[in-house]
């Protein structure tokens, strides 16, 4: 599933948008997954992008979510394949993004 237009807009994917206001850098873990659930991620999924997102590697987030480490490695790929993307790395890029999102 593509990223919705005025998500890529803020990313400076399209020429549309000109202008992003930043006015709040730290925003808690909840708005992040908030954000991640609205394009399309279950809760459980946008728990695990958010902890990847923030450099946790996939058995930290598993230990840390309580499940197992097979449970996490199928959200993960759950969550590239809705977000249609295909590495750590961009999965990383998106939640740093969506991180000055508010």
């Amino acid at each position: 599933m593509p990223l919705p237009t005025i998500i890529a807009d803020h990313f400076g994917t399209t020429a549309r948008c000109q202008m992003v206001f930043f006015y709040d850098l730290k925003p808690s873990q909840n708005n992040i997954i908030d954000l991640l659930r609205s394009l399309g991620l279950s809760h459980s999924e946008a728990q695990i992008a958010q902890r990847i997102g923030h450099l946790e590697t996939l058995k930290e987030s598993a230990q840390n979510l309580c499940i197992s480490y097979e449970t996490a490695r199928s959200s993960l790929k759950k969550v590239f394949s809705k977000l249609n993307i295909n590495t750590q790395n961009e999965l990383v890029s998106l939640v740093t993004k969506l991180s000055f999102i508010r």
